[in-house]
C-alpha cells in the first residue's frame, strides 16, 4: 500500500508502473471538485477513473476484497474515510468470486487488520 498527499505524487512517479503513474498523474492533475461523478478512460480499458460523491458506510457493511487486473487507487478530495486492509494469506476466506466480469473477489473479514486514514 501506498499512502500519501496529493502534491507530493510526482516524486512517486519514477517508482511505479506505467499504469500506475498514469492514474497517479491523473490524479495529480485533476481539480476534482469540477469533475462530475462517472467513468472517465486515461488509457483506454488500461487505466480509468471511476469518480464518486458518496457518504462512508459502516466498517461493518463493507466486505474485504480483492482485484487481480486492476488496481484501486483512492483518493478523497473532501471529508475524510478510514480504509481497512490486511495482508492476502492462506487464513483469508473466500466468500464471493466475481474476478471474471468484475474484477472483484470478496472475503470474510479478517482477524488482522491495518487502517489508512484519508482525509483532504
Amino acid at each position: 500500500m501506498l499512502q500519501g498527499n496529493k502534491k507530493d505524487i510526482e516524486k512517486l512517479l519514477p517508482y511505479v508502473s506505467e499504469r500506475l503513474q498514469k492514474a497517479l498523474a491523473y490524479v495529480a492533475a485533476t481539480d476534482f471538485s469540477k469533475v462530475e461523478n462517472g467513468e472517465y478512460e486515461i488509457d483506454g480499458r488500461n487505466v480509468f477513473a471511476r469518480v464518486n460523491t458518496y457518504d462512508t458506510e459502516p466498517k461493518a457493511e463493507r466486505r474485504p476484497e480483492k482485484h487481480n487486473d486492476y488496481i484501486d487507487v483512492q483518493f478523497v478530495a473532501r471529508g475524510e474515510e478510514a480504509i481497512w486492509y490486511t495482508p492476502l494469506t492462506a487464513d483469508c476466506v473466500e466468500t464471493e468470486n466475481k474476478a471474471e466480469k468484475e474484477d472483484v473477489i470478496f472475503y470474510a473479514d479478517p482477524q488482522e487488520k491495518n487502517c489508512a486514514v484519508l482525509n483532504s
